[in-house]
């Protein structure tokens, strides 16, 4: 099953909400494993959304996986949120059913090599967040829009869950963090980024735009099985522009950002610079490309010369 990516999509919906197709029902119980039921929680809702199938991905298996990967196996000291995906990516998602969490006990039990796995795709979110907030933001809500959810790591203070749960995160504040959380965004709203959280009560919660500063390492899953978003890297490029339009001065430091990855660079500059020089002239340029044929930015600067 393949879902189309919707292209020149310029205006985003005030609110996208998946709340719906989330499993609610998940608790990392006493452990560090949030790098695993994130990341399976962005799957399962994916899946869910896209095909209406319910899956329950074994957190336990993602975990023990992941430590290995990360040297920590077999302290229960945590992972990373990019070693989770890329178990799921190139090991794959055992079911739960094969493989419970058991509350968090006997984590460090190897899984048998023949528990039959489904593999997922996950793109990393990093065009924009080296030039602010503000964009970050965007690219986020652009790849939610799209019906991928995203997979984050959040900086908390201790006492994150007696706001979070009721009022949403209130934010380091510029405090240096207590500790780091892997979080599920599955939505957001006029306010903040609506999130799915592992520790049990209130599962979702609301994270503010104004603490943005606090995720990093985003991850948004692109494909469970068979089912999948479409992205060649074309469509990757043209998500990176989008959330530029309307902003001029930000696309301009976005594609100066490019230059040195493109010997043809000059090319395209003044090619920008005849067709108005903003995101809209890219993503129009985009469109006259034939995508099947377009796969690098020098090949655009070729056709546009």
């Amino acid at each position: 099953m393949t879902v189309p990516f919707i292209h020149a999509r310029y205006t985003l919906p005030i609110a996208v909400d998946y709340r719906a197709s989330a499993r609610t029902n998940d608790n990392q119980f006493f452990t560090n494993a949030c790098t695993a039921f994130a990341t399976l929680s962005t799957a399962e809702c994916f899946l869910m959304h896209h095909a209406g199938v319910e899956m329950q991905f074994s957190q336990r298996h993602n975990y023990y996986h992941s430590r290995i990967l990360n040297g920590n196996f077999p302290n229960d000291t945590g992972s990373k949120g990019a070693l989770a995906v890329q178990v799921a990516e190139n090991i794959g998602m055992a079911f739960e059913s094969d493989w419970p969490f058991l509350e968090g006990r006997d984590l460090n039990a190897a899984p048998p090599a023949t528990l039959p796995t489904v593999k997922a795709g996950f793109v990393s979110l990093k065009y924009d967040w080296q030039l602010g907030e503000d964009a970050k933001i965007r690219e986020m809500k652009y790849m939610l829009a799209e019906g991928m959810m995203i997979t984050v790591s959040a900086k908390l203070m201790w006492d994150w869950a007696e706001y979070g749960m009721n009022l949403g995160y209130k934010g380091t504040q510029g405090n240096t963090p207590d500790f780091v959380h892997q979080i599920a965004i599955v939505g957001y709203n006029t306010q903040g980024f609506i999130i799915e959280n592992s520790y049990g009560g209130d599962h979702f919660t609301l994270f503010p735009y104004s603490c943005s500063s606090d995720l990093y390492s985003a991850f948004a899953v692109t494909r469970v099985g068979d089912v999948k978003v479409t992205m060649s890297d074309p469509d990757l490029l043209e998500n990176a522009l989008r959330p530029y339009v309307g902003h001029p001065a930000e696309f301009r430091a976005f594609m100066q950002g490019l230059a040195a990855t493109s010997p043809n660079w000059a090319t395209f500059d003044r090619y920008m610079k005849r067709h108005g020089d903003t995101a809209e002239a890219a993503l129009e340029f985009c469109r006259v490309l034939n995508f099947e044929r377009v796969s690098t930015l020098a090949t655009w600067v070729d056709s546009a010369s």
